[in-house]
């Protein structure tokens, strides 16, 4: 009796240690996760380690560059995510339409291509009020590749590109239903009203639903519900469907 009560001891002893240890670990880690920007710290090991040396590009083009709303949307990305700057590292690199994009007195969507040389490095590319052209930019950067696949989730909010070519160079396209099918040769900013959009929500669902992908969204009947999640459940989705052929598209979508 006297051997068991001294093995019962040492097992105690051993469990508790044991305990502690794993305790430390987790507040170690708790502490560790602490750092990171408010959103990013329930990540499991597996996925902060995916983003580890990544970053998310987010491009505001036509209705969302005015000085107001890039402000605003630069303290939400810094806030939530960690905004990239020249001061400072960051999670997320964010871009302007047309400030960022000058070359001499024209400014040149192509020169996102620069901003995303480095594939391997991004984790998804965000665009709202993609210019004209921006669909060209992103198939150039498609035939880079050797399977010509880009290999980052790309997703486009309220484009005024033309519409067959960033369906087909974006995962998703997102729309306003109220907006026009088609805008041709822009020749100006066309500011769209959209009520009831929270930026804020729908920048961070759609970030925390690529780094959830770590891969680019497959374009088949369930990217709806990806969409529908974007948005949120208030905000009922519809596909779009193209006005002359009457043929839904599988991976553009429409709210009101």
């Amino acid at each position: 009796m006297k051997k068991v009560g001294i093995l019962a001891i040492v097992l105690a002893s051993a469990i508790i240690s044991f305990t502690g240890c794993k305790k430390s670990e987790t507040e170690s880690k708790k502490q560790e996760n602490m750092s990171l920007p408010p959103s990013l710290r329930e990540l499991d090991d597996e996925t902060a380690g995916y983003i580890s040396e990544k970053s998310i590009v987010v491009v505001l083009g036509y209705g969302f560059n005015d000085d107001a709303t890039v402000e605003k949307i630069k303290a939400d990305l810094d806030s939530d995510f960690s905004l990239k700057t020249d001061e400072k590292d960051g999670f997320v690199s964010l871009y302007v339409f047309p400030n960022d994009f000058m070359s001499g007195k024209y400014a040149r969507i192509s020169k996102l291509e620069s901003m995303v040389e480095d594939s391997e490095n991004v984790a998804g590319l965000l665009i709202f009020g993609a210019p004209e052209k921006t669909h060209k930019t992103l198939a150039e950067l498609m035939d880079k590749e050797d399977d010509g696949k880009l290999h980052f989730p790309v997703v486009s909010f309220f484009p005024q590109d033309d519409i067959l070519g960033i369906q087909y160079t974006s995962d998703i396209v997102i729309d306003y239903a109220g907006n026009s099918e088609s805008v041709g040769d822009l020749e100006g900013e066309a500011v769209h009203t959209i009520p009831n959009f929270d930026t804020r929500k729908v920048i961070s669902n759609t970030i925390m639903s690529m780094i959830a992908r770590k891969s680019p969204f497959e374009k088949d009947e369930n990217l709806i519900n990806t969409a529908q999640n974007i948005l949120g459940k208030e905000i009922p989705v519809s596909r779009y469907v193209d006005s002359e052929t009457k043929i839904q598209a599988l991976n553009h979508f429409t709210f009101e």
